[in-house]
């Protein structure tokens, strides 16, 4: 078993990070199922466990590939709590859930808004491709939601789900001060 790849920095392309986050989430796919079995094989067999381990492996990717091209990009969450009535059209439940992110921005920017839309519309076609047939209605794989300082503060809209008790997201990266 090879050890999980490195980070490459960041190019500024999409595709490039969502080939590194791919083969990132892959390995670590690989590592963590422990019984030999192959990723991609259980991914195209449904296995709620593959898919759970390639989507968290995706996420944890894509969070350094977002901090690295976004300085206003303090931290990357990602959690999985049911659909928000506004996600209802924008995938199909199940195994090809999307991929929800928050992510803390010290600012909202519309640079943001369309490096992530352009990360989904490089990461949606090679996760297609992956679990064909099951994936086949994928529009898009990423939702993700910028949150500042002051929808935290207040507890509003998504801001709320980063201090929740209840249903607090994963951390899973976090830009280094110092």
């Amino acid at each position: 078993m090879s050890a999980i790849p490195a980070r490459q920095p960041f190019t500024g392309s999409p595709d490039a990070a969502a080939e590194d986050a791919f083969a990132f989430a892959l390995q670590f796919c690989h590592t963590m199922m422990a019984d030999g079995e192959d990723p991609v094989t259980a991914l195209r067999q449904n296995d709620c466990r593959a898919h759970e381990y390639l989507r968290y492996g995706l996420a944890c990717r894509l969070a350094e590939h977002l901090g690295a091209a976004d300085l206003t990009v303090r931290s990357v969450y990602v959690y999985d709590w049911g659909d928000q009535p506004d996600e209802m059209e924008a995938a199909p439940v199940g195994l090809t859930s999307p991929i929800r992110l928050l992510i803390r921005v010290s600012h909202k920017t519309a640079a943001l808004d369309s490096l992530l839309g352009a990360y989904d519309a490089a990461l949606a076609p090679r996760y297609r491709a992956l679990v064909a047939p099951a994936a086949d209605r994928l529009r898009t794989l990423l939702l993700a939601r910028a949150v500042d300082d002051q929808e935290i503060c207040c507890r509003e809209g998504y801001g709320a789900l980063i201090t929740s008790v209840r249903e607090r997201p994963i951390q899973v990266w976090s830009r280094q001060t110092s």
